[in-house]
């Protein structure tokens, strides 16, 4: 039966989708709806006289409905999986009473039960088919009878502590338009497209509540037996129709101001009386009605509405004629989200335009007026206020402009036409909003403000209470300035192409000018003080010079999206030192400084300077020296390196490229008291990695890469007790695979080849090959607690030390431990403050790597190393009761494996199994632990022989460096 209803729904669907070509139409629509909202159980029950015209050329065998209250009903539903993918657990792992589904839906024609087709797996889009197909330009009416149970408040709608959200609560037809008909899946990134409706609305609720809607309410009547109270409710030309239940103990202000076309607005807000911050919230909601109108044109509605909700952090929420904002903690933040979402009145409501395909065209504009009400009222960008002076006056952009030049030079953005199931939430806000904002912005700026304001007023007069679209904004705009826009609708708003225009030769008395980019964009061009716009271009153009000294900039105000500002000038870019950290600065080459303090058992108490090119931004080249002076050595130690991104040259949105690198680092990893000698490592360490990415949501980083370390180790000997000094030579090999996913399966897997030569003590060449894998996953089994599991093996594939019982010392490399601490770190890879020393304070500090057990036994011991194999598993679990804030990272880990080892050469290998448990209190970045303290309470008896009878000489620490490694993270940084 599914099958044939599924086959129905085809036939009927296939064909509307070949209207795209016909002329523009829209649909009359008309709810009229009865209902009651029962706050005791959560439960909408409603009837619905629905009238829907056909103006369409096409005879509609079915009409589609949004139920979208059932996206609150499953763990499956597309809501829930974006949720997770946004590192959002609050719904998946909420009780199933607090979740919304339909109890029933049914509808009539005259009586008689109609067919309803599930068209989606939850149930959140439905196909009633009709009894009489509906031919153009005739109407019919049908009564939907519905009962819902509203979700408790995870996103937009439902019943909060502090009011109840009655959005997207009735049966909603899908639009059908010119493209078709738009069937959708309730998201919490990505929003709506709704018909342009009538609404005559009687609600019946608890007389405690205070009412705002989209419509005015009247009072019709007050039953004293249950406390309840019917209220009267219309609204005309509307996409959508919202109603909020206040819980009272509210503030309400309201002042009634006259548009700009004469008619009346009640302007109004409803907040909590704890809130102080939003006494001055009406003066905002009017100033921001005023501006809107003065530059857009007249909102045609009586009322505008804006009510607090409780969220825990500032954002806000349009609806028609009314809007949800939440912020308690600034001013400016609150008058920021008001104007935001006033200006979508025009942008969303009366322009009608569809939100989830189009977004720049809602949210774009939306935030292009906002910005431009800041700008003008506090000169200043409200994001860059935010910055610290020294950081927003030398970047010299708004902050989020700069952001999105920071995400395009990674190669990681995607247009705002990217499927919300494939788009990261970092480019939603910078596709939507801000790209779409500085182009038109940029546009202006072009045009002049007056005849953009002239051109935008027509085009809101000509298309309200429509839909239009943007080959329908990119056509009047075109048709009204007499200019190509393809640049603007085509390449800047809805794709990812990137702008590069370049200056590429300077004669004595012409310019040549290279567009090295995918977008045709107009330019600005500065001579000196003289500033004008050319056309924009493909290939190369030629511009005079007025003198042979004129010096000229492309985009001198960085208003563009040019990601590539430093090949605009052809003034000499100056080294500039500057100390901390800072934004990039196309007008120079930067050069960072920063003091450092380290420390470590050899070196001691170390003090350097950092110098390095790259801070806040991203470069393709990076470098970074780090010199130290060692207090207890009197000797200069330190690291640093080069390394160089290369990108493809396809215009990708996932950040494929080669990353080539060279690095150095010396330390003294052993100290010789009693002759007060110190012995140094040098590493010198080439590498080439390519970072490619399969995920297009972005939340995975995968790599392949070969890197060669070279190894100089200082050895000190002894001859008549007269010490001299010698180096040990050794050389790895290491290809490896690399895979961190940052999404809802919080999972990762390293796989590495590894062939090492290297010179004893006795003078002996040893080799070895090794295989390593390594692999971990995490799962929630409530909202904030999680169980991991690592998993690790490593194998010697041919080891000309497999037989012998020496690991990790002076006759043997390599070996495979099952307590990664500093003596067995044999690559020096990581950051160990006491490598070698048996006594002395950080000797407990232990490594993220090998077999991951938490005990520290110090190099004295030869327990849990093999010069074989080795196999181990790692799971940590969050305490599963609640904790205060300073103890929830609290954690039960148990660690186990099992290695083929040997006590004395002269034995065979043998298995021998190891175990430990104990408690842990970690601080992850990025999966990966940052700083942990352990505390070890059950051992295998090879572990407890060696222990100390005291028990804080049990506990072992990390302090792992990696994850705040700055320039990796501005890498690979998602969201």
């Amino acid at each position: 039966m599914k099958v044939l209803q599924y086959f129905v729904i085809c036939i009927f669907f296939i064909p509307a989708q070949l209207i795209s070509q016909l002329g523009y139409f829209q649909q009359d629509v008309k709810y009229s709806i009865e209902a009651e909202y029962t706050s005791s159980t959560r439960t909408i029950d409603g009837n619905i006289d629905f009238r829907y015209k056909n103006n369409a050329s096409q005879t509609l065998d079915t009409l589609y409905f949004h139920l979208w209250i059932n996206a609150f009903s499953s763990k499956q539903s597309a809501f829930s999986k974006q949720m997770l993918r946004l590192d959002n657990r609050s719904f998946y792992f909420s009780p199933k009473s607090d979740r919304g589904y339909y109890e029933f839906v049914s509808v009539k024609d005259q009586e008689k039960e109609l067919q309803i087709i599930q068209v989606d797996s939850q149930n959140e889009i439905i196909a009633v088919v009709l009894d009489q197909a509906l031919v153009p330009n005739s109407e019919i009416t049908l009564n939907i009878d519905y009962q819902a149970i509203m979700p408790k408040l995870f996103s937009r709608l439902g019943e909060g502590d502090q009011n109840i959200q009655l959005m997207h609560w009735y049966p909603r037809v899908c639009v059908y338009d010119r493209s078709g008909w738009h069937q959708m899946p309730y998201l919490a990134l990505g929003e709506f497209y709704g018909e342009i409706s009538q609404f005559d609305i009687k609600l019946t609720c608890d007389s405690n509540y205070e009412i705002d809607a989209t419509g005015p309410a009247e009072h019709i009547s007050h039953n004293l037996q249950d406390n309840t109270t019917q209220y009267r409710l219309n609204a005309e030309k509307v996409v959508d129709f919202a109603i909020i239940l206040s819980k009272g103990n509210d503030k309400y202000q309201s002042k009634t101001v006259k548009s700009i076309d004469g008619h009346e607005v009640l302007l109004s807000v409803r907040y909590t009386d704890q809130n102080q911050i939003w006494d001055n919230a009406i003066t905002y909601l009017e100033e921001s009605f005023r501006y809107m109108e003065s530059h857009v044109g007249a909102y045609p509605y009586s009322q505008l509405s804006v009510v607090e909700t409780e969220e825990h952090s500032c954002n806000g929420m349009e609806y028609p004629c009314i809007m949800t904002v939440s912020c308690t903690e600034d001013y400016q933040d609150l008058e920021y989200y008001i104007i935001h979402e006033v200006a979508h009145q025009w942008f969303y409501n009366i322009l009608a335009s569809n939100e989830r395909k189009e977004p720049w065209l809602d949210e774009g504009f939306a935030t292009f007026y906002e910005k431009r009400y800041t700008a003008e009222k506090y000169k200043e960008d409200h994001y860059t206020s935010k910055l610290p002076n020294s950081q927003a006056d030398y970047i010299q952009q708004p902050a989020q402009h700069y952001a999105l030049i920071q995400q395009i030079k990674r190669h990681r953005y995607q247009a705002a036409s990217t499927a919300p199931a494939h788009l990261a939430a970092i480019n939603y806000g910078l596709g939507a909003y801000i790209r779409p904002a500085l182009g038109y912005k940029y546009l202006e700026n072009y045009l002049g403000q007056a005849k953009f304001d002239d051109i935008m007023k027509d085009f809101v007069a000509k298309w309200s209470h429509k839909h239009p679209s943007t080959k329908d904004f990119h056509q009047h705009f075109e048709s009204a300035c007499g200019k190509d826009l393809n640049w603007l609708w085509k390449d800047w708003v809805s794709s990812s192409k990137k702008m590069d225009y370049a200056i590429k030769k300077d004669n004595k008395r012409n310019l040549i000018i290279e567009n090295k980019g995918d977008i045709n964009a107009p330019i600005e061009i500065s001579h000196d003080n003289n500033t004008y716009w050319i056309e924009g271009f493909e290939g190369t153009k030629t511009l005079d010079k007025q003198s042979e000294n004129t010096s000229t900039t492309i985009d001198p105000e960085l208003r563009s999206i040019d990601h590539r500002a430093e090949n605009n000038t052809t003034l000499k870019r100056k080294i500039k030192p500057l100390f901390g950290l800072r934004g990039h600065n196309p007008n120079y080459r930067e050069l960072f400084l920063m003091p450092t303090l380290g420390y470590n058992a050899n070196d001691g108490f170390l003090l350097g300077v950092g110098a390095f090119n790259s801070g806040l931004g991203v470069k393709n080249l990076k470098f970074v020296v780090a010199p130290f002076f060692g207090f207890d050595t009197k000797e200069i130690v330190g690291e640093g390196w080069i390394s160089y991104n290369q990108y493809h040259k396809s215009n990708n949105t996932t950040g494929k490229r080669f990353e080539y690198k060279l690095g150095v680092k010396s330390f003294h990893f052993n100290k010789l008291n009693n002759f007060e000698i110190a012995n140094r490592y040098i590493k010198l360490e080439p590498s080439i990695n390519y970072h490619f990415n399969s995920d297009q949501n972005q939340q995975q980083q995968r790599k392949v890469g070969y890197r060669y370390i070279h190894l100089l180790e200082q050895l000190t000997t002894f001859q008549d007790n007269i010490p001299t000094q010698d180096y040990l030579t050794s050389g790895i090999h290491e290809f490896s695979y690399d895979m961190k996913d940052n999404g809802p399966l919080q999972r990762s897997a390293f796989v590495s080849l590894e062939y090492m030569r290297y010179t004893t003590f006795a003078d002996r060449r040893e080799s070895f090959l090794k295989l390593n894998l390594e692999t971990t996953k995490a799962w929630y089994y409530q909202e904030n607690k999680q169980i991991s599991l690592r998993l690790y093996g490593a194998y010697f594939i041919t080891n000309s030390r497999r037989e012998s019982s020496n690991f990790n010392d002076l006759f043997t490399k390599g070996s495979i431990s099952l307590f990664s601490q500093g003596f067995n770190d044999y690559r020096y890879d990581d950051y160990s403050l006491n490598r070698t020393r048996q006594t002395g304070p950080f000797r407990n500090q232990i490594l993220n790597g090998g077999g991951g057990f938490k005990t520290a036994l110090g190099n004295q011991f030869r327990v849990g190393q093999s010069n074989d194999y080795a196999i181990s598993t790692n799971i940590t679990v969050d305490l599963p009761f609640k904790l205060p804030r300073l103890l929830r990272p609290l954690e039960i880990f148990a660690d186990a494996a099992y290695i083929s080892t040997k006590s004395v050469t002269s034995q065979p290998l043998a298995g021998e199994f190891f175990y430990s448990t104990g408690l842990s209190y970690t601080v992850k970045i990025d999966q990966e632990v940052a700083l942990g303290f352990y505390y070890p309470m059950i051992n295998s008896q090879n572990i407890s022989d060696i222990y100390d009878q005291n028990q804080v000489s049990r506990m072992s620490f990390t302090l792992n460096l990696k994850p705040f490694n700055l320039w990796k993270a501005s890498d690979n940084f998602n969201l």
